[in-house]
């Protein structure tokens, strides 16, 4: 009897530890989850949210975690459609899907680039079950592409005008190569130069 005893004790304490490490487990995931910059999403099949961490509900412009219920697939936040085919295409043959670039839309109906990070999540036996779905928005760093892509146009126009110059000192060659230079870099369709005639007091077009 008493070993019966000593043998249901050290089980007792084998389950207990194992309740202890799967409590630590749950608090570290937790923990990543919720403070977490990146938009962590836990989806069903359907594409439904199942839960959301803080940074989910505010990136997509809610409130509250409720709010994020009756939403039904968060594909209708895909502005284009062809990406939505694209995403699905890529995390049905892969499993899985790495900083996937597109726009969505918040609750107000603005767009923002986003990156999507996503698995497939299965049960025990192997059934297909939703996705877990990270979201990072890169609204800021598209910002900033987009500046330094207009900064490196002005420093190219100015460089092509500055050679413009330095080849040749007739003014209707300067003003065409300067043109044609400048149409390239900022992709116009066509650009005219007008010139003021003092005397006249008119605009008159030296070069297109």
């Amino acid at each position: 009897m008493n070993k019966i005893e000593s043998i249901k004790d050290q089980m007792e304490k084998v389950i207990a530890k194992l309740y202890r490490e799967l409590q630590e487990s749950e608090e570290k995931y937790r923990n990543i989850f919720e403070h977490s910059r990146d938009a962590i999403f836990l989806l069903d099949k359907r594409g439904r949210v199942l839960d959301s961490n803080r940074a989910g509900v505010e990136m997509l412009g809610y409130n509250t975690l409720e709010e994020l219920f009756p939403l039904g697939s968060l594909v209708q936040l895909f502005i284009d459609g062809e990406d939505v085919t694209r995403f699905q295409k890529r995390i049905f043959h892969e499993g899985y899907i790495i900083e996937f670039e597109t726009m969505l839309k918040r609750k107000d109906g603005q767009g923002f680039f986003a990156l999507l990070t996503s698995n497939l999540t299965y049960d025990k036996t192997g059934e297909f079950t939703g996705y877990v779905l990270i979201l990072r928005d890169i609204m800021r760093l598209k910002e900033i592409q987009q500046q330094l892509e207009t900064q490196n146009a002005r420093l190219a126009t100015m460089n092509a005008v500055s050679m413009a110059v330095s080849r040749s000192l007739d003014l209707l060659e300067v003003l065409n190569y300067t043109i044609e230079k400048i149409v390239e870099i900022i992709k116009y369709d066509s650009l005219r130069i007008y010139l003021l005639d003092d005397k006249e007091g008119v605009l008159n077009l030296v070069a297109h």
